[in-house]
């Protein structure tokens, strides 16, 4: 399902190459890059808005374990793909991953673009698929309390974050399309 234009969703803080530094070819390619970074975006929660039965069966297929689960797919630096397994994170309006320093991270603070595919049913082929465009927060409350909810997590059963935690980056995606 392609997801609808949301207000103000634009990520077009992309610095790009201008004609004159790159050559002739430059304005093209900078016009396909502004339009493939400025395609409007959704956080989960204007998504759980538009199409709350499909926001429920994903929340339901990343956290069938339990604790957030799935695989991310990357854009590497030569354009190859990379694909990760990571925790997700339904918190507030938002889907998050926290990242420790990695080619994941480095691709997703490069390129941005992701694929976030939920792991199947034991039972059958049903799973969950995001993409869009991912972002580093920064907002420290919001870093707190997707933290706060990360930690809370029953499932998880621990007395405190994990190791390394604080050192982990908050990673919000942002949803263009979802099946």
């Amino acid at each position: 399902m392609r997801l609808g234009k949301a207000e103000g969703r634009f990520d077009l803080d992309e610095k790009l190459p201008t004609s004159s530094q790159c050559g002739s070819w430059a304005m093209e390619v900078d016009r396909q890059a502004a339009q493939r970074f400025a395609k409007p975006m959704l956080t989960w929660g204007e998504f759980q808005q538009v199409r709350p039965d499909l926001a429920e069966s994903g929340r339901g297929l990343f956290y069938q374990f339990g604790v957030g689960l799935a695989f991310l797919a990357t854009v590497a630096k030569d354009g190859g793909p990379r694909l990760h397994p990571i925790a997700p994170q339904l918190a507030g309006q938002g889907l998050y991953g926290f990242l420790v320093p990695s080619p994941k991270l480095n691709d997703l603070i490069r390129d941005g673009r992701y694929s976030l595919h939920s792991y199947p049913k034991p039972e059958n082929e049903d799973a969950f698929y995001a993409t869009g465009r991912a972002w580093v927060v920064e907002d420290l409350s919001r870093i707190e309390e997707v933290r706060a909810a990360f930690v809370a997590e029953p499932e998880r059963k621990w007395e405190g974050p994990p190791p390394d935690f604080l050192g982990q980056t908050l990673i919000e995606f942002l949803l263009d399309t979802v099946c």
